[in-house]
């Protein structure tokens, strides 16, 4: 079983080197993105997860979704090892140049072998 500890938008997250303990480095959390015109295009974010649970290899889905209109927006699917029972995996999923279609709520949903085991809400917010 896998559970989910926590997960970050931000503008960028990044491991440290070995030298440096392999910390996890977040720069810039936030919720809101605002936008002028739309569709409006987001050059760069950012989504940190961390997951704990039965040691093991595990599907991980990063998706981004219009919480109005239930639209995938963007998606990013990768893996994520536990080496030790009630061990600890980090993911990070950089987001290049999406689109979003309107103003309004968008969710972050974190799928583990296509399980939803925890999301986020931002804002698109039209200025």
């Amino acid at each position: 079983m896998v559970k989910l500890n926590f997960v970050h938008l931000c503008d960028t997250a990044f491991m440290g080197g070995e030298d440096k303990g392999r910390k996890a480095n977040i720069i810039g959390i936030f919720e809101n993105i605002n936008a002028r015109n739309f569709p409006a295009i987001h050059p760069k974010f950012s989504v940190i997860t961390e997951i704990q649970g039965d040691a093991g290899k595990y599907k991980q889905s990063i998706v981004v979704v219009n919480k109005e209109t239930g639209q995938e927006i963007s998606r990013i699917d990768g893996e994520s090892e536990i080496k030790v029972l009630n061990g600890k995996a980090i993911f990070i999923g950089d987001f290049l140049m999406i689109a979003f279609p309107t103003f309004g709520k968008y969710v972050i949903n974190i799928l583990i072998n296509d399980n939803n085991i925890g999301n986020i809400e931002f804002n698109v917010r039209q200025i």
